[in-house]
């Protein structure tokens, strides 16, 4: 996060201003600043850029009303690459609405991923171009289909629809952030946590710690068994320990333990970041938008 979070890049640095602000706005203020981290990875954006997108965000949150808009990451084309982000109005998990731009500067909604584009999006022997409206036939990627079975929707697949494919695909497998920034209150609505401290040292460096951001897809009766100390209002997210594979998460610590990186081996180019004891934490994608099909030959 960088996400504006302050950290994809969400990339998340939560640090005062002169006003009193919450926490949760401080991704976009603070973007310049957040994306250093991501240097560790070998991805950034130019200083150029970086104020063209803090300038161009603030905008796109106080036209559209979100109560928070994060940088979510770039995805590379040949043409031109994709900018996009992300932002929401009242709950953090449920509410989320994603927005691309190929200059940084304006904005376009981009549309929910359909069944369609969900299944057609992986078998794209192509890289992005650039071109939103640009209309990509996947029939010769597909595998054959079994007897006179043909697929119940066309497989011309527009880029547009493929670039939103991908990113809900990346984010639900590599947006992560850690236990306690986001706060589920009795009503129901996820928010994020205004007293979120950090993890100690000692925290940072295990990985049950850390929770993806999306939609919880195991049983709530499984997480409570992750801490001993469970709190179903921060412990309602997956943890990032069960992924499978086993080792898809490669860890770096700089900073005598106080910064932690994690590198997704799934869609390489997903990096997240975390300064203990602190509230300091974001994820960026910086890549194709392809997953790694390679995994299970490099654990």
């Amino acid at each position: 996060m960088l996400s504006v979070y302050n950290g994809a890049c969400v990339l998340q640095s939560k640090q005062p201003v002169r006003m009193k602000i919450f926490l949760t706005d401080m991704n976009i203020y603070n973007i310049r600043n957040s994306l250093e981290y991501m240097r560790y990875s070998g991805n950034t954006i130019s200083n150029e850029y970086s104020v063209i997108l803090k300038n161009s965000l603030v905008l796109l949150q106080n036209e559209n009303k979100l109560l928070n808009v994060y940088f979510w990451g770039k995805i590379f084309g040949l043409q031109r690459d994709y900018f996009v982000s992300f932002g929401y109005e009242h709950d953090a998990l449920i509410g989320l609405k994603y927005y691309y731009s190929t200059d940084g500067a304006k904005w376009g909604l981009m549309p929910v991923a359909s069944e369609q584009a969900q299944y057609l999006s992986p078998y794209c022997s192509t890289r992005f171009q650039g071109d939103p409206a640009l209309q990509l036939d996947v029939k010769q990627d597909l595998p054959p289909q079994s007897g006179d079975s043909e697929l119940p929707f066309s497989t011309t697949l527009k880029e547009e629809d493929r670039l939103a494919a991908a990113v809900k695909e990346i984010t639900e497998e590599g947006a992560v952030l850690p236990r306690g920034a986001l706060h589920k209150r009795c009503s129901g609505d996820v928010v994020q946590s205004q007293v979120f401290k950090g993890l100690t040292k000692f925290e940072a460096l295990q990985l049950k710690y850390y929770l993806h951001w999306r939609s919880p897809r195991e049983k709530w009766t499984k997480n409570l068994l992750v801490h001993p100390k469970y709190n179903y209002s921060i412990d309602f997210l997956d943890t990032i320990a069960e992924d499978v594979p086993s080792g898809s998460w490669s860890i770096q610590v700089e900073d005598d333990g106080r910064l932690v990186i994690f590198r997704s081996l799934m869609w390489t180019g997903m990096t997240f970041y975390h300064l203990a004891s602190s509230p300091d934490f974001g994820f960026a994608y910086f890549g194709y938008g392809k997953r790694n099909i390679d995994i299970p030959f490099m654990l």
